[in-house]
């Protein structure tokens, strides 16, 4: 929610909270957590953001486009 209201730090913040919270990894997050480092200027660690949350679902091929997008 935060995200879409343009607030992108405080979006990150939560979402490194509960990224590291020590919780099993969750595919959704990363692929949230991507899109806001995306918007954050952050390409490298979407990336990285992107492949996680690639290798824990498989079915998360729509986001090959933006890893591609990414190292442009």
């Amino acid at each position: 929610m935060l995200y879409k209201r343009g607030k992108t730090r405080e979006a990150a913040k939560i979402m490194e909270r509960i990224i590291g919270s020590g919780q099993p990894p969750d595919a959704e997050y990363m692929e949230h957590y991507g899109f806001i480092l995306k918007k954050m200027r952050k390409c490298d660690e979407a990336i990285k953001s992107w492949e996680t949350a690639m290798s824990l679902d498989k079915t998360k091929i729509n986001l090959y486009k933006e890893i591609e997008n990414g190292r442009k």
